[in-house]
């Protein structure tokens, strides 16, 4: 039963896309990600989090996990914190809001209202902050305000800030930035040239000690400075560093206080002057959030969802959106790359952008090698950890570059875009992407082993099964059934471009590599997930952990191999070993104990990530496999699980806002704490969760310039729903309804019936295409 079926300290406006926030204190901090593709800030409903800015390739940190608004009565001496944290003020009214750009945060308290706003921008860098203040009181208030951010620093020997009073500007810059000494002998880049913070109101004093401002190593809910009721103004050198300005204000009743901040970085103190000035100017400020409002609209537009689960189209049209144009936008904000997490995500970037979509694909591309082999990513930032990984066999790479680049192909405005060039990384050769595709299947397919079964290496899809394959002859099971799912897409396109004889091989390789998972790794109630070093299966019922594992089922459910006398049965296994309230779990029974065999999958907390936690990536598999092979109410309950406002494991539970799919959440176990949310914002299931509902459940594919409408009642979950979709140009509104009859169905394209389920690719505008699915009476 749901546990809180109606929540009371949060609520959703679907019209206006926002999520209203009431309470301060939710059940953990729920943070909102404000980004562009050069900075975003992860703060939560107390504004408190770290802000980053893209430094060549990485993102590096700007500010520490703190920022406060301190407020001082200066006749009575109180002080309370606007933003709740650190005072923990006991507001009369309080109210946090997140939009798809702003977090707006608001309250009340002894006679003094607020609002803040906080955004960034979409074109330029920084991070804007706008504070309004209004009093109560019959008579004037003479206050303090006191605004203060950590700032990120390298070490305390290298600190270096001081106040630019022209610009209201304190800034932070190491002595690296001012001589650049290393850049000149071959050392690395400095992290950035100059952070600071700017506002558009004249301080009274300002600090850039951490130590002084809240006093020595004192707690943050009792700074010196705000007692003491102004700030040193002195500069700091080789000390923690913090930005924090004190404005006194005279607050006359009816009439607000408005205050400007920004948080940005220069490469001089000069340029930072200037572009303070520059940002901080209204118009600048009303244009910067105007852009920002339409560039998200320009791209909430190009999909829509509508169908009877009103919780289903919020997440679709607003908030799975956001966060996969969050996720890609950024790189994921991450200072590495992972070539199967990037691939992925263009699966639902393309629904809004298919060509940038093709050009990422294209950069992905140029790190693939001449064999065909793609690793599993390329460090940025000097990381050894993400290094050491990538320098490991990881084979699923290969399978991604097809998978991802046909769907991606398909959507283009030619079909001359698979002609087009991209490199090798590790030679002087550069090959047509079709080479590319080509290349990848080849070194899979020259990649068998004793089952016949495509070779694990030191991990697939799963970098943590890194010990059935490490000595070179372990064997995948879903690297297998993916390569056949990949193989079905790859072969339409060999026989386009009249590639005969690779066409015939791909179509042999799919019989064979079904026949190897069917005869070697069904092992009567369902797949293994492979074959060690040794040969041995594991995932059977003769392991007492890890006997079930969820891919090894999907991917040859996707692949559409299973034999029909095995699949209904493979799906009810599907739920009796593996749902639970918050969804699939990945594997089971987790691992509780180290075992060399399996590697470092078993030395992962049981329920956690990989080892039998509810990981959403894999759900998603899931939800797709079950949508394919016409089980469409099982996907629904899938798909409603997978979502944080999942009844039986509501935020309440889940820990998380509800704004996002997390990376996983806790698998079955015994100690209460099964359903909480990872937290984790990055995930492929995002990408899977848009391209799922934009393109496998309404059936869509696109040939040349007809439209292909292959959905059929079985796949479809209700009985009436409606997609808008724009594509080349033109927006289609698809309404699918299922109506009882013994006619046959038929597809209408403006009124006007087509013959067959090929709709013709129509000039600019909207158009409407009635689907109707027929169900025997």
């Amino acid at each position: 039963m749901p546990i809180n079926p109606t929540p009371s300290f949060y609520q959703f406006n679907d019209e206006e896309e926002f999520l209203d926030i009431t309470t301060p204190v939710p059940p953990a901090p729920w943070v909102h990600d404000l980004y562009s593709a050069i900075h975003r800030s992860s703060l939560d409903q107390e504004l408190q989090g770290v802000s980053y800015q893209r430094r060549s390739e990485t993102f590096q940190p700007l500010t520490r996990s703190y920022r406060y608004f301190f407020v001082s009565d200066e006749e009575t001496g109180e002080y309370w914190s606007l933003n709740h944290a650190p005072t923990q003020t006991p507001f009369e009214r309080y109210n946090c809001r997140f939009t798809p750009c702003t977090i707006e945060q608001s309250g009340s308290y002894q006679g003094l209202t607020h609002s803040l706003t906080v955004f960034v921008p979409r074109d330029s860098s920084g991070e804007h902050t706008r504070l309004s203040l209004m009093s109560e009181h019959d008579t004037p208030r003479k206050l303090s305000l006191f605004y203060v951010v950590g700032l990120a620093y390298h070490a305390d020997r290298g600190t270096n800030a001081g106040f630019e009073p022209v610009a209201n500007l304190l800034y932070h810059v190491t002595p690296a930035s001012v001589h650049d000494f290393a850049a000149e002998h071959g050392s690395p880049r400095k992290r950035y040239d100059i952070c600071f913070l700017a506002a558009d109101q004249s301080t009274a004093s300002w600090e850039a000690s951490e130590w002084a401002f809240f006093g020595g190593t004192g707690a943050h809910s009792t700074p010196i400075a705000v007692q003491r009721g102004r700030c040193s103004s002195k500069p700091a050198r080789a000390v923690p560093i913090c930005a924090a300005m004190h404005w006194r204000i005279e607050l006359e009743p009816g009439k607000p206080f408005a205050l400007n901040l920004l948080l940005d970085t220069a490469t001089s103190l000069k340029e930072a002057v200037k572009s303070a000035k520059a940002k901080l100017q209204p118009d600048d400020l009303r244009t910067c959030q105007a852009r920002l409002a339409q560039a998200w609209r320009d791209n909430a537009e190009h999909i829509h969802l509508k169908t009877p689960d009103e919780n289903l189209n919020r997440f679709f049209n607003t908030w799975i959106k956001r966060q996969m144009l969050f996720m890609t936008e950024t790189d994921r904000g991450e200072n590495f790359v992972t070539a199967r997490n990037r691939l992925q995500d263009l699966l639902g970037f393309c629904l809004i952008d298919p060509g940038q979509s093709w050009e990422r694909y294209k950069e992905i591309l140029g790190h693939q090698n001449a064999s065909g082999h793609l690793s599993r990513g390329w460090d940025i930032s000097g990381s050894s950890r993400e290094a050491s990984l990538n320098r490991l066999d990881f084979r699923d790479g290969s399978f991604w570059v097809i998978f991802v680049g046909v769907i991606l192909y398909q959507w283009q405005n030619s079909s001359d875009c698979l002609d087009e060039h991209s490199p090798f990384t590790d030679s002087n050769e550069s090959a047509t992407v079709y080479e590319h595709l080509k290349r990848s299947f080849l070194h899979l397919m020259s990649s068998r082993g004793e089952h016949g079964l495509i070779l694990l290496g030191q991990g697939d899809w799963n970098d943590a099964l890194n010990g059935p394959g490490a000595g070179g002859k372990g064997e995948s099971v879903m690297l297998t059934a993916s390569l056949i799912v990949a193989a079905k897409r790859l072969q339409p396109i060999a026989c386009q471009r009249s590639d005969v004889a690779f066409a015939e091989s791909i179509k042999e390789a799919v019989a064979s590599l079904a026949e190897s998972i069917n005869t070697h790794a069904w092992n009567g109630h369902w797949y293994s997930r492979g074959f060690d070093d040794n040969g041995v299966p594991f995932g059977t019922p003769h392991d007492s952990e890890g006997k079930i594992w969820l891919n090894a089922q999907t991917w040859p459910i996707l692949a559409g191999i299973v034999p029909k006398d095995h699949l209904a049965a493979l799906f009810k296994t599907i739920e009796a070993e593996l749902e639970t309230d918050a969804g699939l779990a990945l594997l089971a029974p987790a691992f509780s104990n180290p075992d060399s065999r399996l590697g470092s999958i078993t030395t992962r907390l049981e329920g956690g990530r990989v080892n039998g936690s509810v990981y959403n990536h894999a759900v998603m598999f899931a939800v797709v496999a079950a949508l394919k092979s016409g089980h469409a109410d099982q996907a629904r309950r899938w798909l409603t699980k997978l979502l944080p406002t999942n009844p039986d494991n509501p935020p309440e539970r889940n820990g998380q806002a509800p704004t996002y799919i997390p990376n996983y959440y806790v698998g079955p176990v015994a100690d209460g704490t099964a359903g909480t949310s990872s937290r984790m914002i990055h995930t492929g299931s995002a990408a899977w969760f848009m391209w799922c509902l934009g393109e496998v459940l309404p059936g869509l594919s696109i040939e040349g310039d007809r439209i292909h409408v292959t959905t059929s009642p079985q796949t479809i979950p209700w009985d009436d729903f409606e997609l808008s979709r724009r594509i080349r140009g033109s927006t289609y509104h698809f309404h699918f309804v299922k109506i009882p009859s013994t006619k046959e169905p038929q597809i209408q394209l403006n009124g006007e019936a087509l013959p067959d389920r090929w709709v013709p690719v129509q000039p600019s505008g909207n158009h409407q295409v009635l689907v109707t699915l027929i169900v025997n009476p």
